[in-house]
């Protein structure tokens, strides 16, 4: 068999394979419709739910590719799914093309409506009135730490955590520029802005740095000026057509943002789960150390202690832990905080995110 032929076997191959598939999404599809038809044509977004699909599928993974790639292929496989006669309302911190764009995308599938807001809490708003059914807000950089507005947020929504997605992030310059020399403002959210103070420092360092709401917008305005850049992912640059005239430019190589999406779905547990709290103490000697007792006595493993400023000239202790509310040592805790702090908020208790 020579080489042309060897090529056609395989193709052949491949096509009854992806003709196999085809007909196994399809199968699925109507399981799909069927489930929703059973209760009672209510729209079901059941996070705990698609996090253990997901989980059992890299676990099972024995094929080539990456349990990354098994995980973004079945993600879509699942959107698809769940929006087949009507598509999850997702409100982000906009415009198209914004990291938190690209992290709802990464999270919920990129079949499903995507409403870009002005501001952070404008997507909260949106999920609170229900004109959106979920928003998805930053709420931590490995580089600049926490993002205060949503912790603020955070505070006083009823709505609570239900999932999160960490997003790697690649920040790039654009601009319509030659030449690093011929910038004079760059444009870019506070936080990115932050992240890539030394290379900015280094490379552009006659730029003036203007803050923006979002990276997207920053690209938007760069856009509009010949002599300006914009701190700005890939997608938001093939969006407004800006060229990307330096790349990788984050002073941390590894840097990455974490975000929660916020809703009123019940999470249900499953094998690895999260709880977050926002906590206040009383004004005594060891009242923190005494909350932490708590989780030692109950075996729980804290993940991030962070203190913010509170509304009532004190601070408050934003909390993440291992573990589900419904499961009896979590329970037993959240009773004991309750009992021992001045006032304690549980945030939501989610599907550890990847």
């Amino acid at each position: 068999m020579n080489e042309a032929d060897k090529i056609a076997a395989i193709r052949t191959r491949i096509d009854a394979i992806d003709d196999e598939i085809n007909q196994l999404l399809a199968k699925r599809a109507i399981c799909g419709v069927e489930m929703k038809r059973v209760k009672g044509g209510v729209k079901i977004y059941r996070p705990a739910r698609e996090a253990a699909i997901l989980q059992r599928m890299v676990t099972q993974n024995t094929s080539m590719f990456s349990d990354d790639s098994i995980r973004a292929i079945f993600t879509e496989i699942i959107s698809s799914g769940r929006n087949l006669e009507e598509k999850l309302r997702v409100s982000y911190l906009g415009p198209a093309g914004s990291y938190s764009h690209e992290a709802a995308q990464k999270l919920l599938g990129a079949t499903s409506n995507f409403v870009p807001e002005a501001t952070l809490r404008d997507a909260l708003k949106a999920a609170e009135s229900g004109s959106s059914e979920v928003a998805l807000l930053p709420i931590e950089n490995s580089s600049e730490g926490s993002v205060t507005e949503t912790h603020k947020l955070l505070l006083s929504t009823a709505l609570s955590i239900i999932g999160e997605v960490r997003l790697p992030i690649q920040h790039n310059l654009l601009s319509s520029a030659k030449t690093l020399d011929d910038i004079k403002v760059v444009y870019g959210h506070p936080q990115a802005l932050g992240q890539c103070r030394e290379w900015l420092r280094t490379h552009v360092s006659q730029a003036e740095l203007v803050p923006a709401s979002s990276n997207s917008q920053a690209a938007q305005q760069a856009a509009n000026e010949p002599t300006s850049a914009a701190i700005a992912s890939k997608k938001a640059a093939d969006i407004v057509g800006l060229p990307v005239i330096a790349k990788a430019i984050s002073d941390n190589v590894s840097n990455e943002t974490r975000f929660v999406l916020l809703g009123k779905a019940a999470t249900e547990p499953t094998d690895s789960d999260k709880t977050s709290v926002i906590c206040t103490t009383t004004d005594k000697p060891g009242a923190l150390h005494e909350l932490l007792g708590i989780f030692v006595a109950n075996g729980i493993n804290l993940l991030r202690l962070e203190s913010q400023p509170h509304p009532d000239h004190q601070y408050a202790f934003y909390i993440d832990f291992e573990g589900h509310k419904d499961t009896a040592n979590v329970a037993k805790a959240l009773e004991a905080l309750n009992n021992t702090a001045k006032s304690c908020k549980l945030l939501g208790s989610y599907p550890k995110g990847n």
